[in-house]
């Protein structure tokens, strides 16, 4: 193949991901990662989805946000499109992809020589995009961050950790992810920028549904947070209510989490998330399983919680005190990390 197998009507998402050098090989080992999917009229399924919020959880949304709602409710039910093959360019060099699945995903990681690689990098950021045909004038493109082989990394969950999506509370967290503008939380943009200047790389871990990718990564760049790579949940509407969409992070952030910790075994890592949902218990099983490289773990706090409630007692026991925090405010986060 010389150009990618897909329809005029199709989009491709790339999602952002971290190269890692593999020092023995001379080479970078990049993780490519993209959904192929449709657009539909559905008005019928965003009219029923659109009475459903509106009937059970009292979302609608206003005459400026309506653009945006059709929007978003489109993405959510989007057509994935299965056995398409993408051929991309990196660093000067076509890749052929396998054939997407029946969500429309396809993964694959390619090795890319460090010259390559050096030649083509700006930032820090290794860019490729789909190879079209010559009448096609889309534009499909992503980018791998390179990841050092030492450092430090943050792991961050992203609602109600950096934008405000009040995930304890169906009804409005429903209206933050599709009625209104997502909402960043003060300050922690500043944070995660003063971080990554300092060489931390930022992996963002959220039960956010793929589907949504777009309109969260221009949230995330238009509000000033640095480039990141992220994972998010997969899911199917049809086997998943409007109300449970951003549910189940205890089952898919911990093997999330896993894979980064695979991914970078000579870094050391920063966990940052809420007391909203299952963070402080999920993070805390983690540095007890890797004691040696989660150096601290932030919560921001969207409870009311305390240090010495029996929940965070629980949840970090037999863990240092000093290791893991309870903040309210981005400023009382420290502007420099040190292990």
């Amino acid at each position: 193949m010389t150009v990618s197998d897909i329809d005029s009507d199709a989009r491709i998402d790339f999602f952002t991901t971290g190269a890692s050098l593999d020092r023995n090989s001379g080479q970078w080992r990049v993780p490519i990662h993209a959904r192929v999917y449709r657009l539909v009229p559905g008005r019928v399924r965003k009219r029923l989805i659109a009475g459903t919020l509106k009937r059970l959880f009292g979302v609608v949304p206003d005459r400026e946000a309506q653009l945006q709602f059709d929007e978003r409710l489109g993405l959510l039910i989007s057509d994935n499109l299965g056995d398409r093959r993408i051929v991309i360019e990196v660093a000067g060099r076509n890749h052929v992809l396998p054939p997407t699945g029946s969500d429309g995903h396809v993964r694959l990681t390619i090795d890319v020589p460090a010259a390559d690689v050096a030649a083509a990098v700006a930032s820090g950021r290794l860019p490729f995009k789909a190879v079209l045909g010559a009448r096609d004038g889309r534009d499909f493109s992503g980018m791998a961050l390179l990841v050092a082989p030492e450092g430090r990394s943050i792991i961050s969950d992203i609602d109600d950790t950096v934008k405000i999506t009040h995930v304890t509370d169906t009804a409005r967290m429903l209206a933050a992810t599709f009625a209104k503008p997502f909402e960043s939380v003060a300050g922690m943009a500043q944070r995660y920028r003063g971080w990554a200047q300092d060489g931390a790389a930022i992996h963002y871990v959220s039960s956010t549904p793929w589907h949504l990718h777009r309109p969260l990564i221009d949230f995330l760049a238009a509000s000033g947070f640095p480039a990141a790579t992220m994972t998010l949940k997969q899911i199917r509407l049809k086997d998943s209510s409007i109300g449970n969409i951003l549910a189940d992070a205890s089952v898919t952030k911990p093997p999330a989490i896993a894979a980064l910790l695979r991914a970078y075994p000579g870094r050391t890592f920063v966990l940052v998330g809420d007391s909203g949902e299952k963070d402080p218990e999920i993070y805390a099983d983690v540095m007890r399983e890797h004691r040696d490289r989660i150096e601290r773990i932030f919560i921001r706090n969207v409870t009311g919680a305390r240090p010495d409630d029996e929940r965070l007692q629980a949840a970090f026991a037999g863990l240092n005190r000093s290791r893991w925090r309870l903040f309210d405010d981005a400023s009382e986060l420290p502007a420099r990390l040190t292990a």
